[in-house]
């Protein structure tokens, strides 16, 4: 072979080699190179996480719809191949399901903004409906150590109207059974020594609201009571300020007796359940051989409206029968 037919060949060699490596790099950046395509996942589910089919989706980036899709019998559904970029999903309720606030009002929940389409780590988009359908409200009554509260008033109401009333069992619990679906409310009526005057003008009822109310749903009201009880210390003396035992005494209210008490060896009786910064009266009923003077001062004293951490004492006198 002559000289420039080696040199030609060696040139030729050179120029293979260079193609070679210029095609190694080019395919080892296309290999590291990110993808420009993700997915996106979405997932509707009702609160108690069963999946929602049948929910259409409409993935969209700016005012421009990039794909449709609907979920599979557990509620999923997967955008494939999605080109990097800022998107939306928007989900329309299927058939017999609506969304929280056609009951509730607020925010729209049918659609979630500003998803980065960058990787694959985007997590899943989800969505809540409700199932339109009939269910139940339980609704509980403790006290503050945790112990049932039988025969307490539960009222449900909506926004529009009031429903059932019904008393709640020796397991401080009441059931309103079957009931539309939509938005509702308890109300109770607190027992004496129950109330909670503490409250602004809320002095006998406690509220929950929203219940919501679907399908096959088992909402829940519970209410923790604090028994707020004061004292009213009562003296029972004869006219020449001798204590006078036995002598029967009552408090109550305008509507209810709240406790009877018998006045001890050294004439005195304490009332401890007198329910907090109410008006309350006092009631003496004399032992065998003893009266009383009718009337206000007298035989009651009424207008007492017993504070927090102070002990109220009151006197009855009586006189010894002739």
């Amino acid at each position: 072979m002559r000289l420039s037919d080696r040199r030609a060949a060696a040139l030729i060699r050179t120029a293979l080699v260079i193609i070679a490596l210029g095609m190694i790099t080019a395919c080892d950046a296309w290999l590291t190179k990110p993808s420009l395509y993700n997915t996106v996942g979405v997932q509707v589910t009702r609160r108690d996480g069963e999946g929602v089919p049948g929910a259409n989706l409409t993935l969209y980036t700016g005012e421009r719809p990039m794909g449709y899709g609907t979920t599979a019998s557990d509620g999923h559904f997967t955008f494939t191949r999605v080109p990097q970029g800022l998107y939306g999903v928007l989900a329309a309720p299927p058939s017999g399901y609506a969304l929280i606030e056609t009951l509730l009002g607020g925010p729209a929940t049918d659609v979630v903004q500003n998803l980065n389409v960058a990787d694959d780590t985007l997590g899943p988009v989800h969505f809540t409906f409700l199932k339109v359908g009939n269910g139940d409200v339980v609704v509980r009554v403790l006290d503050a150590s945790g112990a049932p509260l039988g025969g307490v008033k539960a009222q449900l109401y909506t926004s529009t109207q009031k429903l059932d009333t019904l008393l709640t069992d020796a397991t401080g619990t009441v059931v309103f059974h079957n009931e539309p679906f939509g938005s509702y409310g308890v109300v109770i009526t607190r027992p004496v020594p129950y109330n909670s005057y503490n409250q602004p003008n809320d002095s006998l009822l406690s509220f929950r609201s929203p219940i919501i109310v679907e399908a096959g749903s088992r909402d829940s009201a519970r209410f923790v009571l604090q028994k707020c009880a004061e004292q009213i210390r009562f003296h029972v003396v004869d006219g020449q300020g001798n204590p006078v035992p036995g002598a029967l005494s009552y408090v109550y209210t305008a509507t209810a007796v709240l406790e009877l008490v018998t006045s001890g060896p050294d004439g005195t009786g304490l009332f401890t359940g007198v329910p907090c910064a109410t008006m309350v009266g006092a009631y003496i009923i004399p032992p065998t051989g003893y009266t009383v003077q009718p009337g206000r001062g007298h035989q009651y004293i009424d207008g007492l409206s017993p504070q927090p951490n102070v002990t109220l004492d009151i006197t009855f006198t009586l006189q010894k029968s002739s």
